[in-house]
C-alpha cells in the first residue's frame, strides 16, 4: 500500500506551470502587480534556476521534496486502507484496465477509471 502511495504521488502531480492570484496590490522586484492579477509562475525554471539553486541539474529530491509529505502519505495511507476495508471495488465493465496516458497539461488517464463500490458489511455498521 505504500508503494500505491508513493506512485499517486509521482503519476498525479501538479503541471510545472502554475496559475496564481494576488489578493493585494504588491510590488515584486520592480514590477507593480494590482490586485487580482493572475499569474503564470513557471515552477520547472525555477526550479532549475542557478542563482538559487547549487546544481541545479543535479538530482536532489529532498531540496525540492514537500516538508509535509509525511503527513501526506499518512493521510493518503489512511484513505486507501479504509476504502479497502469497507468496499470491495471491481471494474464497471469486464475490460481490463487502460493505463495510457492522454496528451494534456497534467497527463490524464487516457479512458477514465470507472469502478463500483459494494460495502463488505450490513450498512448498519458505516453509520
Amino acid at each position: 500500500m505504500e508503494g500505491d502511495g508513493f506512485w499517486m504521488f509521482e503519476h498525479e502531480h501538479d503541471a510545472d506551470t502554475v496559475i496564481k492570484a494576488t489578493f493585494l496590490d504588491c510590488t515584486v522586484p520592480g514590477f507593480y502587480i494590482s490586485a487580482g492579477t493572475r499569474l503564470l509562475v513557471n515552477l520547472w525554471k525555477l526550479q532549475r534556476d542557478p542563482t538559487i539553486w547549487l546544481d541545479p541539474l543535479e538530482c536532489k529530491p529532498k531540496r525540492r521534496s514537500c516538508p509535509e509529505i509525511s503527513f501526506g502519505l499518512l493521510v493518503v495511507h489512511l484513505t486507501l486502507a479504509r476504502l479497502l476495508q469497507g468496499f470491495a471495488l471491481d471494474t464497471v465493465s469486464d475490460t481490463p484496465v487502460d493505463m495510457s496516458e492522454s496528451q494534456g497539461l497534467t497527463n490524464p488517464e487516457a479512458t477514465p477509471l470507472e469502478v463500483k463500490l459494494t460495502p463488505r458489511l450490513p450498512s448498519e455498521l458505516y453509520g
